[in-house]
């Protein structure tokens, strides 16, 4: 039988780790109410659109398993990659009609190295969420210039849990530098 629970919005519903600055473990205590906001704030400040099909590549335990969580309240879709591989995160795109994403700005770098990134249909992709460091302007111009102006940056911690602040599509201009840093 189930056990005769009544929680409130205010009950801890989850405990996550974070090693911080100091290395050192500790549980950070999450409400069920601000699990559930800031699932709000990541649908509201991350774009995500009703019925998204979004690629995974980076771990759930961290900032792709909010997105997942938020991707998936919207009716949407999720489609999980064990690793990132350039080439298969292309293809992937066309293939499933990939219209939000998430990755570090290194792995952008590398998606944009790709020798089939000019050949590849990625008309589809409308958001490209990134975290982790900000984005050399060199590689946002070329990322704009070959996706589009798809780019948020992220930048999160486990404290709040996750979303912190946003720079938006419209902040991402290549030619306002002290912006981007």
């Amino acid at each position: 039988d189930a056990p005769a629970v009544t929680p409130s919005a205010e009950d801890v519903a989850a405990i996550y780790y974070t090693g911080g600055t100091t290395g050192e473990p500790k549980g950070v205590m999450h409400t069920h109410r601000g699990l559930i906001l800031n699932t709000y704030s990541h649908i509201a400040e991350l774009e995500m659109g009703k019925r998204e099909q979004a690629l995974l590549t980076t771990p759930l335990g961290h900032s792709a398993g909010y997105i997942a969580r938020a991707i998936l309240t919207q009716g949407g879709t999720v489609v999980l990659e064990q690793e990132y591989e350039p080439a298969k995160f292309l293809k992937t795109i066309a293939d499933e009609q990939i219209t939000w994403s998430f990755l570090a700005s290194t792995m952008i770098s590398e998606l944009l190295d790709t020798s089939t990134i000019n050949e590849t249909d990625t008309s589809s992709l409308e958001t490209l969420v990134y975290g982790a460091s900000s984005i050399p302007s060199s590689v946002l111009k070329e990322g704009i210039e070959k996706l589009g102006q798809i780019f948020i940056q992220l930048y999160g911690l486990t404290e709040v849990p996750n979303l912190v602040s946003v720079l938006s599509k419209s902040g991402h201009d290549p030619e306002q530098e002290d912006t981007l840093l």
